[in-house]
Formats: C-alpha cells, sequence, structure tokens
C-alpha cells in the first residue's frame, strides 16, 4: 500500500518490506524453511545417508502468524486476527493494558503453533518418503522467552530466568527406545551427539 512503513521503526519497517507480499500460508517464512526441507527429503530418499539441518528463525519476535492461529488464541469479538506489527516494538512498554498484555501472548502462542504445524509437515514427509524409521532426529532451540512473566515480554538481560534458559532438546533414534533424561544439556554437546548417532 502507499504510504506502508511510515511512522514505523527500521526494524518494523524492514519487516513489511519483507513480508506485504504474503497471500498464502505457504508464503510466510517459515512454511517456505519447511516446505523446502520436504523437497529436499524427497529429493534424498533413496541416498543410504544424508545429513539435513534445518534452521528456523521461529518462533522468534515478531510473533506473527496467520490471522486464523492468532483467533485460536485470541477471540475478543470482533477481532480478525490481524496484527499490528508496531506492537512487538512497544511490548514491554510502561502503561501496557491486561488486554494488549493478552493479545501480545496470545501471538506468541499462534507463532508457536504456527511453527508446529509446519514442522508437523516435515515429520510427516519423513514418513511418507519411508525415511523415518532409519532417520535420527534432533530437535532443539537456542532460547526461551517470557510471556509476560515479571511484566515482560522475549528475551533480556540482566538475569537469565527459567523461561529462557530451559530450552527443548529432543532426541529420536532407530531402535533407541523412549524415556527422559534431567541431565544438563548445553550447546557443546550437539555436535557429540550428533557425531555419536551417525557412527
Amino acid at each position: 500500500q502507499a504510504g506502508a512503513g511510515r511512522g514505523l521503526g527500521p526494524g518494523t519497517q524492514t519487516y513489511v518490506r519483507a513480508n506485504r507480499r504474503r497471500r498464502r500460508d505457504e508464503d510466510w517464512n517459515c512454511a517456505r524453511l519447511f516446505l523446502q526441507a520436504c523437497r529436499f527429503l524427497e529429493d534424498n530418499a533413496r541416498r543410504d545417508n544424508f545429513f539435513l539441518w534445518v534452521d528456523c528463525f521461529d518462533p522468534h519476535e515478531p510473533w506473527d502468524a496467520p490471522p486464523q492461529f492468532v483467533r485460536m488464541y485470541d477471540d475478543t469479538p470482533g477481532y480478525d486476527g490481524t496484527i499490528d506489527p508496531r506492537m512487538f516494538a512497544a511490548r514491554n512498554a510502561s502503561g501496557l493494558t491486561e488486554p494488549m498484555r493478552r493479545r501480545i501472548a496470545a501471538c506468541y502462542a499462534a507463532k508457536v503453533s504456527w511453527v508446529d504445524r509446519w514442522l508437523g509437515a516435515l515429520l510427516d514427509a519423513l514418513e511418507q518418503t519411508r525415511l523415518a524409521p532409519r532417520t535420527a532426529i534432533v530437535l532443539t532451540s537456542d532460547h526461551g522467552t517470557k510471556v509476560g512473566e515479571a511484566g515482560r515480554f522475549g528475551k533480556g538481560y540482566p538475569v537469565l530466568p527459567e523461561q529462557e534458559g530451559h530450552t527443548p532438546f529432543f532426541v529420536s533414534a532407530p531402535d533407541a527406545g523412549a524415556g527422559r533424561c534431567d541431565a544438563i544439556v548445553q550447546p557443546q554437546d550437539l555436535y557429540a551427539t550428533v557425531a555419536a548417532l551417525a557412527g
């Protein structure tokens, strides 16, 4: 639209420019990434060995997801699920009302569900290509985030609270069984884990 981006900060202007042509669910960055990863699996389904690293920026600010996902968590009468990206720049401003806080938290939940939907598409592709029974999967994250705890959204300093430091680390490997471990895992463990899985 003419004038789109006026009065916005540089980060928000970049966001608006990068996303202004989204029309279908498949146009969103997260969807495009996972669809490309699915194509990689299809192209390599007959290989004996392959390594695929899928580095998804999401869920990350701005917590934008398609309107139907936002409406799953924000059913305010009359709200269509459209997101104003300026709210992420102001997410920790003083004076946010409780409805504003609820909307921001709903956007985070929607973004997580959106990523989960496309991660599911990748897992489906593993099944459809018959790679699942012979493929190890490692899923992790760089950090967590605060979603309104102590009145804050996102990550921040100087304290590293549980919400930011406790991240997922899931490993699925052929014939590995199931279980849970309460050991502390750090980023430097990732390479050793993958190398061990690969033999």
